[in-house]
Parts: C-alpha cells; sequence; structure tokens
C-alpha cells in the first residue's frame, strides 16, 4: 500500500495520541479531567484503558476496522502495532 493512501491513518493518530491527555474511562478523576478539557487546559481523550498495551490494541483496532471500511481488508492487513513511551515502558501487538 503506497504510505500516501495512509493519512487519514496519521491524522487519527495525531487527534488521538499527539500532545493529548490521555485518561482511562474508568479513572475516578474523569470528571475533573472533563472539565479541564472544557476550559481548555488540558486536550482530553478518553479511552477505555491507558496503557502502551492498551493503545497499541486500540491502534490496531481502529486501523483493522479503517482498512475494512475502504475495502482493503483482508488484501492489506496491520499485521503488529509497537507503542513505546521510553526504553523500559513498551508494547507490541501482533494481528
Amino acid at each position: 500500500m503506497d504510505f500516501g493512501s495512509l493519512k487519514p491513518v496519521r491524522r487519527w493518530l495525531e487527534q488521538t495520541f499527539d500532545h493529548k491527555t490521555l485518561v482511562a474511562a474508568g479513572d475516578p478523576l474523569l470528571p475533573q479531567m472533563q472539565a479541564m478539557d472544557e476550559l481548555g487546559l488540558v486536550q482530553l481523550v478518553v479511552l477505555p484503558h491507558v496503557s502502551c498495551e492498551a493503545f497499541a490494541e486500540h491502534i490496531l483496532a481502529w486501523v483493522g476496522d479503517w482498512l475494512a471500511e475502504q475495502s482493503l481488508s483482508p488484501r492489506i492487513r496491520l499485521a503488529e502495532v509497537g507503542v513505546r513511551e521510553h526504553g523500559a515502558n513498551a508494547a507490541k501487538v501482533l494481528a
């Protein structure tokens, strides 16, 4: 697949992860974080779970759905997703 065709995936990754505050849906401080978002203090993204593993699984699922919507799967599939915060905190998920 031509990398130029992946611009929607790049936009989604940036909108979801780039300079965002990621919070788990079950976080007890979620209401306070939402208030901070409404005040423009953070750019909040609420996800079911927050961890490198959860981010990798979320990306794998989203891209898989996007490929299906574009009628590209099963001809094209995402084989793996790697997420790394730093050397000691990383995850890889295989499709």
